[in-house]
């Protein structure tokens, strides 16, 4: 248009600027029709762009995948060895045990000696259950005095964050909650709970690991783990710890600090109703009970417990027969506990 302006001043108002103004028309439909194909092209880069960038990201997803598979695959591999590396262990020590059979003994003996050989290699865990206060804690403790070699304690998970003075893998096992749920979910635990919000724990891995090495697992769980630990066929040995009477239970709670009347009876009450649960569950539950009157005599019962795992035959004083408890294990008896000094089997039946 300003060309249109310059042109007719100088050519005058008369002049025909008709085909200028035509070719003019012309330049401006083209413009347009460029600037529209250009517009075009640009969306058209933009797409291609957004598809650069889309390819981009599916291709590192796939490069994490994979490399993520690989690692799976290698750790796969790793515990495939090791399993290969612990069945010829068993493998060699089922072979040393076979070496001392009498091959001429009639087939129950045999039996017998095979399952006494794969106790020894893999002994059951060893359960004390019960309320809190009623000095499981403490009857752990005597038995790591006398036998330090023979047992080892399985630590738990917890979701809750770790405490000062608090190590990992020493005092819990410290994880996160999601991490744990999902844990839980499938199927990796033996028992958890919740307590004041956070979960609490015990890992099938912690438990097989020490059998494997050949130790007794000690677990101190309440009512509700135990059950939880016989649905999930732990195989084990269980005994119920109850306390004489209330007031000891109480005495107890006090010189652990808490004098809250109201808390004190609080705890009390609920160890008395966990106390009736136990007893109308325990042909289910427990192999045992020991009435923890006097540590000393809490401390023999559990020890005159383990005198039919292999470990200990020749290293305690027999069991009284009239308290032997028999169970079946790979089609040949076996003797796994009894009780004396405080304990009765079944719980007390």
């Amino acid at each position: 248009e300003g060309s249109l302006v310059r042109m007719e001043y100088i050519f005058g108002e008369n002049h025909d600027m008709t085909p200028a103004k035509k070719a003019i028309g012309e330049l401006q439909s083209e413009r347009d029709q460029l600037s529209d194909k250009v517009a075009q092209l640009e969306d058209i880069l933009q797409q291609q762009n957004a598809k650069i960038v889309s390819a981009k990201k599916l291709h590192e997803r796939a490069v994490q995948q994979e490399t993520q598979a690989l690692h799976q695959i290698e750790a796969a591999k790793a515990l495939d060895q090791q399993r290969t590396h612990d069945l010829e262990k068993l493998k060699a020590r089922l072979g040393e045990a076979s070496k001392a059979l009498n091959l001429r003994s009639d087939a129950e003996r045999v039996a017998r000696s095979l399952a006494d050989a794969a106790d020894a290699i893999f002994p059951p865990a060893l359960v004390l259950a019960g309320s809190n206060g009623v000095g499981k804690a403490t009857l752990i403790g005597r038995l790591f005095e006398a036998f330090p070699d023979d047992f080892s304690l399985a630590v738990s998970h917890t979701s809750r964050p770790m405490a000062e003075g608090e190590v990992d893998g020493t005092s819990f096992n410290f994880v996160g909650r999601e991490d744990m749920e999902a844990a839980v979910r499938d199927g990796k635990f033996v028992e958890v709970a919740e307590v004041d919000g956070e979960l609490y724990g015990t890992a099938a891995s912690a438990v097989t690991a020490i059998r494997g090495a050949g130790r007794i697992c000690l677990l101190h769980i309440d009512l509700a783990g135990m059950e939880q630990l016989r649905s999930s066929g732990l195989d084990c040995v269980s005994a119920w710890v109850s306390p004489p009477n209330p007031q000891a239970l109480t005495g107890r709670l006090e010189r652990r600090g808490i004098t809250d009347k109201e808390e004190l009876q609080s705890r009390v009450e609920a160890s008395e109703e966990e106390e009736r649960l136990a007893r109308l569950r325990s042909d289910i539950l427990f192999d045992f009970h020991i009435v923890n009157d006097t540590i000393d005599n809490a401390t023999a019962a559990l020890r005159n417990i383990l005198a039919n795992y292999p470990q200990f035959q020749g290293r305690l004083p027999p069991l009284r027969p009239e308290w032997k408890r028999r169970a079946k294990r790979d089609g040949a008896a076996r003797a796994v506990g009894g009780a004396a000094g405080g304990a009765s089997p079944g719980g007390g039946r």
